[in-house]
């Protein structure tokens, strides 16, 4: 649980680094991935961008990665969808990347060498993460037992269920 925690920490901080980059912006780089103009990302749109980025999962992988940010269950990614994958939660990172207007109007996106390197480190941490958590959650499947304590450490009223406070 806590490598996952850590993980997660460690993406926001990666992405965190990437808005700090005044030409990053989030149009552009959806544009990088998508390459026919239809305003969503599917399967082949995803495995493309990530190859542009250097970044080449395994058939598996990329379905994992699919079905964890594919947040409407529709089998592509929005534009939404996205930008939640490469913006940091925090408010004050968000706005300003709002504010940033696409640096290219031509049909190809060319990002900066650090942006590059940036979107391939996340792409790669996000990916490896989803594995893992993946992993975690197979465990915790084939061991109910582990569920079932972990559970009743939070359930202290022995009521079959906790509040949040109680979490």
């Amino acid at each position: 649980m806590n490598y996952l925690m850590e993980g997660e920490n460690k993406i926001e901080l990666m992405k965190i680094e990437l808005s700090k980059n005044k030409d990053f912006n989030v149009e552009d780089t959806f544009r990088l991935f998508e390459k026919d103009g239809r305003g969503f990302l599917d399967e082949e749109d995803v495995k493309y961008g990530l190859g542009v980025l250097g970044v080449y999962p395994s058939e598996y992988n990329l379905k994992l990665f699919m079905k964890r940010y594919d947040l409407q269950k529709k089998g592509f990614l929005s534009y939404a969808d996205f930008y939640d994958i490469v913006v940091p939660f925090e408010r004050m990172y968000r706005d300003d990347i709002e504010n940033r207007i696409p640096k290219t109007k031509c049909n190809e996106i060319i990002l900066s060498r650090e942006i590059n390197n940036s979107l391939n480190k996340l792409f790669k941490a996000l990916i490896d993460l989803e594995n893992r958590v993946n992993i975690e959650r197979k465990l915790l499947d084939n061991n109910s037992t582990v569920v079932e304590i972990i559970f009743n450490i939070f359930d202290n009223t022995n009521q079959g269920n906790f509040s949040f406070t109680h979490f």
